[in-house]
């Protein structure tokens, strides 16, 4: 049996950078053990980033990895609520077994999960202004893309592995090239493969191409 191959990941020092950490990144590292999801202040998903609700995705990315010796994730996974998540969240060929759960958050920047394996992926309530890009995620569990779940942009799962269910219940897959391009897609889920229920109801729809 041959070893794993070994690759680079960013000390906790390398992603907090010249710029300190904010009241929100300081409460997911002092809780992310906790087992509970790190609620931040507000109501609903905010509109603007603040000290008090800004985390950067590296940070994200760095606890999705296993953290260090003093900030380890519970196995549950990263679970946050009402977050502006700052910078791309690139998790591209990445493996982990935790979950990525963020409820009611603001994505800026249209996150990188191409090839990357996750236990689940929860975004409900979340707005991503410039889209999804996921082709070939691979996920043990469900991916919820639902419950309020918004986007301006596609939405790429094209040949995306999930073994749970896909749902989209009440989600809003918007892509305003539609309008002028008949060919482009909402919800791109071309060679998919899910292994239990997909779920387009209750309040869903699509501007846009959706393909499975």
């Amino acid at each position: 049996m041959t070893d794993p191959v070994r690759t680079a990941r960013q000390t906790l020092k390398q992603v907090e950078g010249a710029v300190p950490w904010t009241a929100a990144e300081a409460r997911l590292l002092a809780e992310c053990g906790s087992g509970e999801v790190v609620s931040l202040p507000g109501d609903g998903r905010p509109e603007v980033a603040t000290d008090a609700n800004s985390i950067r995705a590296g940070l994200i990315r760095f606890l999705l990895l296993g953290g260090d010796d003093e900030h380890k994730p519970h196995p549950k996974g990263v679970m946050i609520a009402r977050a502006v998540v700052t910078g791309v969240l690139d998790l591209n060929s990445c493996r982990t077994q935790l979950r990525l759960y963020l409820s009611d958050c603001l994505i800026p920047d249209c996150p990188d999960l191409m090839d990357a394996r996750l236990g689940a992926l929860f975004l409900p309530g979340c707005y991503l202004p410039k889209g999804f890009y996921a082709p070939r995620l691979r996920t043990d569990g469900n991916v919820s893309l639902s419950h309020g779940f918004k986007t301006t942009g596609p939405v790429d799962l094209g040949g995306a592995r999930i073994r749970g269910q896909l749902a989209c219940e009440g989600g809003n897959f918007l892509n305003p090239r539609a309008l002028f391009d008949t060919g482009a897609h909402a919800l791109n889920c071309n060679a998919a493969w899910i292994g239990s229920d997909v779920f387009l109801r209750d309040g869903f729809s699509a501007e846009g191409k959706v393909d499975f």
